[in-house]
């Protein structure tokens, strides 16, 4: 951390000491900014809910919190995409039968998920995102999976655990929410899910370059080769972005 970063993270820690932000004391009056620096500093020592009172304030309220929190605490990028996340609306009428959009039900699924492991420090939620009854904890942890580089999950388990939180076992896959276990492949991209989509790719010196071609002119997107390399480049390659 630097001189100056750390140099920020005093300031605002004086700031919000001095505004008496952080406490359990009732506050009011202020701005959009301020009401995102006060839940910012409250969730400095505990996790934080935070009820907002439309779809149109979670998105504003989530970008206040991840700058002043990321300064206050010197979380990185990564930590505050992680660890501060929204909580939306089905933005759907209920009574209607319509499935909420993709997007809001995994970003609602994040959430809910983070909440019941413990791992998040702010969620950000819509007044109407409350409203429907939610599963228990332990139901939610139990329909989850973390994934990550090196772990090791059979197919055949990855499949029920899809099937547990609600995807519907298709072949072949046409949907968002559909998945299907083919052998040692467990496939849940859906044809045409990259379609309109334009992407470079720069094939390193990966052994898998041609395939990774394949897949993403597969699921529909316009790939541009920008080149690769004769020789094997021994690089982390996470860090490629």
């Amino acid at each position: 951390m630097t001189g100056t970063s750390l140099t920020l993270r005093a300031l605002l820690k004086a700031a919000a000491s001095r505004a008496g932000l952080g406490t359990a004391d009732p506050i009011s009056g202020l701005s959009p900014a301020a009401k995102g620096f006060a839940v910012a500093a409250a969730a400095t020592d505990a996790p934080v809910v935070v009820v907002v009172p439309t779809d149109g304030d979670v998105e504003q309220m989530v970008a206040d919190v991840r700058f002043f929190l990321g300064g206050m605490a010197g979380l990185s990028e990564h930590e505050l995409r992680h660890g501060v996340l929204p909580f939306p609306s089905h933005e759907v009428d209920p009574y209607r039968g319509l499935a909420p959009h993709f997007d809001v039900a995994a970003a609602r699924a994040r959430a809910l998920y983070g909440l019941a492991a413990g791992s998040l420090r702010v969620v950000v939620a819509a007044a109407a995102a409350l409203l429907p009854r939610l599963s228990s904890p332990d139901r939610l942890l139990a329909a989850g999976a973390h994934l990550e580089l090196g772990a090791l999950i059979e197919p055949p388990e990855l499949g029920d655990l899809l099937a547990d939180a609600g995807f519907t076992p298709e072949d072949p896959v046409d949907a968002h929410g559909e998945f299907c276990v083919r052998g040692g492949v467990v496939d849940f991209f859906p044809a045409g899910c990259l379609a309109g989509r334009s992407i470079g790719l720069y094939e390193h010196s990966s052994v898998g370059r041609e395939l990774m071609y394949e897949i993403l002119i597969g699921l529909g997107s316009d790939v541009t080769k920008l080149g690769f390399s004769d020789t094997f480049i021994p690089v982390d390659t996470e860090a490629i972005r």
